[in-house]
């Protein structure tokens, strides 16, 4: 699920752009923290960098037709503005820290405060002070379920009694917050260049997306926008 952004019919990467899950052809967002219109806006501090805000004024202007968006001539404009603001995204990502945070509560848990989940099971470890045991299961889940093909698949996971990192965290500082009146902590945490560099990536893509579709406008055709959320 997430934010999907096609141009044109079954157009493909051109053959000079570099591999990556997106192109001129194809932009997309997740749902969740790390897609594009949520990381980003964190990373840079600015609300406004998202795909949604760099085609808003695309959107406002394209013909629609069935459901779908068409732009043509009357799209130039718009389009070279977009250009503009995914550029200035993209000077922006550069410039940032690589930090993010994330706040742990009984929603991201998948759990109700009252959820049996959050207590330590199953463990002899009952006579430790509480840090002992998060480290014990900790080590009991690393050692059960630390899979290499789970590795190579995401980052990060959850269960119920948790959120496990991978290749770790270096946390910066742990703020105490609420959420929805419940005791929550925000983790400020460092990610990797390699991890900006994805962001950096993507709204490159969006910049030859966009050069692209004015591109194709610019032979006196109309070019369909797919934009599916």
């Amino acid at each position: 699920m997430g934010l999907d952004i096609y141009l044109g019919d079954n157009l493909e990467a051109l053959d000079n752009e570099p591999e990556f899950s997106m192109n001129s052809a194809y932009l997309r967002s997740s749902y969740n923290e790390y897609g594009f219109n949520n990381a980003v806006p964190v990373l840079t501090g600015d609300s406004d960098a998202t795909f949604n805000t760099v085609f808003s004024e695309v959107l406002d202007g394209a013909r629609e037709e069935d459901g779908q968006y068409w732009l043509g001539a009357y799209s130039l404009e718009a389009l070279r503005r977009a250009k503009d603001k995914a550029l200035d995204v993209v000077q922006k990502i550069k410039a940032a820290e690589p930090i993010m945070a994330e706040t742990i509560n009984f929603a991201s848990l998948g759990l109700s405060p009252n959820h049996n989940g959050v207590e330590f099971q199953e463990t002899d470890t009952s006579a430790l002070e509480p840090h002992d045991k998060a480290v014990n299961l900790y080590l009991r889940e690393q050692e059960k379920h630390w899979t290499e093909d789970l590795q190579n698949e995401m980052p990060r996971y959850s269960r119920g009694q948790g959120i496990f990192w991978h290749d770790g965290l270096e946390v910066l500082a742990a703020i105490k917050t609420h959420y929805y009146g419940y005791p929550a902590v925000s983790l400020i945490y460092r990610q990797t260049e390699e991890w900006k560099q994805h962001y950096v990536m993507a709204a490159e893509a969006a910049v030859r997306f966009i050069a692209r579709a004015i591109s194709i406008i610019q032979t006196n055709k109309e070019v369909e926008l797919d934009w599916s959320s």
